[in-house]
């Protein structure tokens, strides 16, 4: 669902669900370690903590992403602000983009439902733009269920495989 904000640009909002065959505990550490984003996360090229919080990774650590969507190229803020192991990681974004981020992690039969969603509004007027294509939701919703898979693939034991990863709609997946 699209809303617009009061200088005009939209706010986005996207999610997926990932169901893998591991358990939660896996999952939580994978997504709350920042720096291995670039492993999983399509279009992040590189990660920085610039401030880490006390103990690490928690509510106030300040990293930021460099990220690559769409030819375009730009260093993202972000701010954690909420964790509950292994259940639940809330990050802000402030800089390029303002919104948020969060991912719900429970187990779900013999694996763990992973549910990833976003909400942002991009502050550059001239890559709002380009986001209003109609191609740029295609190409954000594939990077995102591309990024979930590589993170149930990461998150598996070694020498897994893939098996049993799924990928789906925000809601839609069920073990």
């Amino acid at each position: 669902m699209d809303a617009s904000s009061k200088n005009g640009a939209e706010r986005r909002r996207i999610g997926a669900s990932l169901l893998v065959p591991t358990a939660p505990e896996r999952v939580y550490a994978a997504v709350l370690d920042a720096q291995r984003f670039p492993e999983w996360a399509a279009g992040v090229r590189g990660v920085e903590i610039l401030r880490q919080s006390e103990p690490p990774n928690s509510p106030g650590m300040v990293s930021e992403w460099e990220v690559s969507v769409l030819g375009v190229r730009r260093r993202v803020v972000s701010v954690l602000e909420e964790t509950e192991a292994p259940r639940h990681l809330r990050w802000s974004y402030v800089s390029v983009l303002d919104g948020w981020g969060e991912c719900r992690i429970r187990p779900n039969g013999s694996g763990t439902l992973v549910e990833f969603a976003t909400e942002f509004r991009v502050c550059e007027p001239h890559v709002e733009r380009l986001l209003r294509s109609p191609i740029s939701e295609n190409v954000m919703r594939h990077y995102l269920q591309r990024s979930l898979l590589r993170l149930g693939e990461i998150s598996l034991p070694d020498g897994q495989g893939r098996d049993g990863v799924r990928v789906g709609p925000l809601g839609g997946l069920r073990g």
